[in-house]
């Protein structure tokens, strides 16, 4: 039987590792539940995800927390950190992320519209003081179920915990909600998303 060796300790993604990681990620979510509501056609969805994902890893990286694995990208886990929870105009710009649902067409902009105004009400009401924003966490399809994902997670967990800060973030599977689940979030709210979107869970934990 072949045991995969214990995950190095994550390290934090650089810029030009950027490329890399979010074609990794268009991998990971191309047959994710939101990502086929927002792309139905999968003729295009790989490419047109990947330049919506590589930007939300881009303002990840100037604003938050994204770890990778040691020795070059098998996934990542993208937050927000502290104060820069909320989206703003500026900080879009700055990092591209203002363009970036361009790629997902006119439809797929405007169910992201949609979804991003549901995400960011929900999360200024269930997560309202200082807190980390769990943007992304994906892996590569051959590495997942290995415990990369948890890996990747656990250094903001243990951040958040030493300065008792929660943690908050939004899913569209029930599988990843027992991920979370097993990782000390609980669900706080859910519900369908608009124009026959897919079911969403809002998860937050508390310091532990």
């Amino acid at each position: 039987m072949n045991v995969a060796p214990p995950a190095a300790s994550p390290v934090l993604l650089t810029k030009d590792q950027l490329d890399e990681a979010g074609a990794i990620a268009a991998r990971a979510f191309f047959d994710d539940p939101m990502s086929r509501w927002l792309l139905p056609d999968a003729a295009g969805r790989e490419k047109r995800l990947e330049a919506y994902l590589k930007k939300t890893l881009a303002y990840g990286v100037r604003y938050g927390a994204v770890y990778t694995t040691a020795g070059g990208p098998e996934g990542a886990a993208a937050w927000l950190s502290p104060g820069n929870g909320q989206f703003n105009f500026y900080r879009l710009v700055r990092s591209g992320l203002l363009w970036a649902p361009l790629s997902l067409g006119s439809e797929g902009l405007r169910r992201s519209t949609s979804m991003d105004n549901l995400s960011g009400g929900l999360r200024k009401r269930l997560a309202p003081g200082p807190h980390w924003y769990l943007m992304l966490l994906f892996v590569q399809p051959a590495r997942q179920n290995q415990g990369i994902g948890s890996s990747l997670l656990r250094p903001v967990l243990v951040e958040a915990d030493e300065a008792r800060l929660p943690c908050y973030l939004e899913t569209m599977t029930d599988k990843d909600v027992r991920f979370y689940e097993k990782l000390g979030f609980r669900a706080v709210w859910d519900g369908d998303l608009p124009s026959s979107g897919p079911h969403m869970w809002a998860m937050r934990r508390e310091p532990q």
